[in-house]
């Protein structure tokens, strides 16, 4: 499976990681560049136990590339996770911003060659599926594309806890996942079907896992 995830700061790292080296070709997309070429070089840009190891692993195994371009990631994809900070606003409210620039920038990048689904880890209010929806059409709207693009858009918060989160990607001890009807069949499909490979391929280092 063809994967993009977006953002590489504790969770985007950790799943892309984790994603590759369960056989899936993933790539990590970030505007910042300095981040981008030290994961080019191997290096994790957060402290995680085994997931430098994990890096080295998934590159080996599905492939693990790293980019600031992401139109070329999407176009390849077949899932596209948004794993993008929200951090805190003055207010209290999080910040969105991050957020809506990455779901137009994938409206504006898909095309009609495949069912995409684009699946929203990052930490949001309730209701923010549909604005998802909402601003990866925006995307399509702004560069004129037609109703034909087919995607569905589906919520899987990440229950990683520092210090075992490689352990918590790969044996997860709960699963939870949210799309509209009439898309979570085929979003349930695709965003699930990693996770059952998990039991089959175990790291060297598994039995230093929490």
């Amino acid at each position: 499976m063809e994967v993009t995830v977006i953002g590489t700061g504790y969770v985007g790292t950790v799943t892309g990681a984790c994603l590759a080296y369960l056989g899936h070709h993933v790539t990590c997309v970030d505007t910042d560049a300095s981040k981008i070429a030290r994961l080019q070089r191997g290096e994790s840009p957060i402290y995680e136990p085994q997931l430098e190891q994990m890096l080295a692993l998934g590159a080996e195994r599905g492939g693990l590339d790293f980019s600031t371009e992401l139109a070329g990631a999407v176009h390849a994809s077949d899932v596209i996770f948004i794993a993008v900070g929200t951090p805190p606003l003055p207010s209290g409210e999080a910040n969105l911003a991050y957020l809506e620039a990455a779901a137009k920038s994938i409206g504006a990048a898909m095309d009609g060659s495949k069912f995409r689904v684009v699946v929203n880890k990052s930490t949001v209010p309730v209701g923010s599926g549909n604005l998802v929806e909402t601003l990866v059409r925006e995307g399509l709207s702004d560069q004129r594309r037609d109703d034909r693009i087919r995607f569905g858009v589906a919520s899987n918060p990440e229950f990683l806890r520092e210090g075992s989160a490689v352990a918590d990607s790969l044996y997860p001890d709960r699963i939870v996942m949210a799309a509209t009807p009439q898309h979570y069949p085929s979003c349930a499909n695709s965003t699930s079907r990693w996770l059952l490979k998990s039991s089959r391929r175990r790291p060297a280092f598994r039995a230093r896992l929490p």
